[in-house]
């Protein structure tokens, strides 16, 4: 997966653009780079066996790599994410599991 790990200089607001399409890396920032944002970081990002998530790699179109420090933010947020998820399965009104 493609990642973009944008920050705007003037409010301090973090963006992190994912995708999976073709679209290059470039692509991907040119609206939040319309809107203000710089680019920090880009990258690749992968799960490796221990279930965390590992950023790797540089972004050709955007001429940057990867940072260290962005495996540790995509392991927080997917922590963060499941502390906050529901601990029971959600179910539509009137579905069948």
């Amino acid at each position: 997966m493609k990642y973009v790990l944008l920050s705007h200089p003037t409010t301090g607001e973090q963006l992190i653009e994912l995708g999976l399409s073709p679209r290059s890396h470039a692509e991907m920032a040119l609206a939040p780079c319309a809107a203000g944002f710089v680019v920090r970081s880009a990258g690749f990002l992968r799960v490796v066996a221990s279930g965390h998530f590992e950023a790797f790699g540089e972004s050709v179109s955007l001429r940057v790599a990867s940072h260290p420090d962005d495996s540790r933010i995509f392991n927080f947020l997917h922590q963060a994410t499941l502390r906050t998820a529901p601990v029971e399965p959600v179910q539509a009104p009137g579905a069948k599991l």
